[in-house]
Formats: C-alpha cells, sequence, structure tokens
C-alpha cells in the first residue's frame, strides 16, 4: 500500500503538469487518478484500523495515507481528513509517549506526529507536540559531528534526520538545521559504506535528496537510489513504477521552477 500511495500521488502532480506518463493499466485522467488514490487512502484506513500489522507498520501507513490525500485532492476532502485525524489519536493513545519509546517505533511515531500538528494554530499547547519537540531535542543534544547517534541502526538514522528537517520546514523552526546538514552528511556515509543497503534505507535516502530545506538537493544520489531501489524490486514492477515516476515528477517540478 506504501508503494501504490506513493504511485498515485506521484502520477497525479505529472498530471496535474500535463505529463502523461505512458505505463500500461496507469489512470491517464487526473478524475480517475483521484478515485483510485481515494479509494486507496480508504484501504489504507481500514488496515490500521483492523491491527493486523505492527504499530510502526500502521504509523507509517497514517503518514503515507496523508501524503495521499493531500496529493490527489486540489480541495480538502473534509470527511476522509476527519476519519484520518481520529485514527491517529486513536493509534497514537495506544503508544507509548516519544519521550517513552525508541528506535523505528520512536521515528515512526514522531513522523506521525509531524503530519498530525502540520497546520495546527497551537500545537504548543498539546502535550502530545510537547513530546515531539522533546525528542527531537534530545536528538539534536546527543548528536556526534562524524558518527552521529551512537547505537542507532542506518534505518534510524535516515529517519531521524527526515524528522528533523520535516519539523524546520513544516513548523518554520530552524533552530536543529544544523544537525540537519551533519546529519546528512553521516547518512551519505552511511550509505556508502554499507555493501548492501536496504529497501527502505534507499527510500529514505531518496527522500533526503529530494526534501531540500536543510539537506541538499542531489540529484545524483536521487538518481541512484531510484535504480538501486528498482534493482532490489525488479520482479515489482509497480514498485519500480512508483519510484520512477517520484524522479520524473521531482524532475519536472524542478524545471518548472527554473523556468520562472
Amino acid at each position: 500500500m506504501l508503494i501504490h500511495s506513493l504511485l498515485y500521488r506521484s502520477l497525479y502532480a505529472l498530471l496535474s503538469m500535463g505529463v502523461v506518463p505512458d505505463i500500461p493499466g496507469l489512470p491517464r485522467g487526473l478524475s480517475e487518478c483521484r478515485s483510485r488514490g481515494l479509494r486507496l487512502f480508504d484501504r489504507m484506513l481500514d488496515e490500521v484500523r483492523s491491527g493486523s500489522v505492527s504499530l510502526v507498520s500502521r504509523l507509517r501507513l497514517l503518514s503515507s495515507s496523508f501524503d495521499l490525500l493531500n496529493g490527489v485532492t486540489l480541495v480538502s476532502d473534509l470527511e476522509r481528513s476527519d476519519r484520518w485525524y481520529q485514527l491517529v489519536e486513536s493509534v497514537v493513545d495506544r503508544c507509548p509517549a516519544p519521550t517513552g519509546c525508541s528506535g523505528l517505533l520512536q521515528t515512526s511515531l514522531c513522523r506521525c506526529l509531524t503530519d498530525y500538528f502540520y497546520g495546527s494554530p497551537s500545537p504548543e499547547t498539546d502535550e502530545w507536540y510537547r513530546h515531539l519537540q522533546s525528542v527531537a531535542d534530545t536528538w539534536q543534544s546527543s548528536f556526534l559531528p562524524s558518527v552521529g547517534w551512537g547505537g542507532a541502526s542506518p534505518e534510524e538514522t535516515l529517519e531521524r534526520v527526515e524528522v528533523l528537517n520535516r519539523l524546520s520546514y513544516m513548523f518554520l523552526d530552524a533552530s536543529r538545521d544544523s544537525v540537519v546538514r551533519m546529519g546528512y552528511e553521516v547518512c551519505s556515509s552511511l550509505m556508502r559504506q554499507m555493501s548492501a543497503p536496504s529497501s527502505r534505507c534507499w527510500e529514505l535516502w531518496y527522500v533526503l535528496n529530494t526534501a531540500g530545506n536543510a539537506c541538499p538537493l542531489n540529484g545524483e544520489e536521487a538518481s541512484r537510489a531510484v535504480s538501486a531501489f528498482c534493482r532490489l524490486h525488479r520482479a515489482d514492477p509497480v514498485a519500480a513504477s512508483a519510484y520512477r515516476l517520484a524522479w520524473e515528477c521531482h524532475r519536472q517540478m524542478s524545471l518548472a521552477e527554473v523556468s520562472l
């Protein structure tokens, strides 16, 4: 479902720019792409609600469904948005506070909370937002230049840098940007040192190289991540198409910005 979410929101963005990818089986119009994306959104929420997957997977599904809903609709779908917020509250209430958990559960929870509080007029009044900020402060104070976070896996390191970068550009808080920049360099070293980075690491590395803000926009590394991901998923045409479309979408948007 996560791959299909990326597929539909990338395709919708390309179609919005007048680019129609020649990939069999994919919708060629905005209306059909939106309909398929919204049906997928509903299935993702059903999967979260069922409780049949791990807590980390449920949080990742919630984050991805948030991106999907905002990626295939030009006008807010208030009914679906309300269902998303209610489900986040239900799932988060079952989680330990971000300050009380660790590893990928902590990073997945923090990323989901950045979505939940994005656009909130006064998030600082909420206990969960304060937990989120407290974790980010801990990550900042415990970061060691050229080393990163001792004991953190490569995947966790990549996720921490992504969350810190999101806190910067989503909440207009540049106070941790120096850690994001140094963290990016640590991640770059990790991706070169690992003999066989996991699919998830390549996904996150692609995100860091296309997100911008305190991370550099590095087309060469993003393209390398897409190629590596496609090699790992050569037997899955949907996964390969999703990342090729995401990369093409990023390229087209970059070209549009240059021409302005």
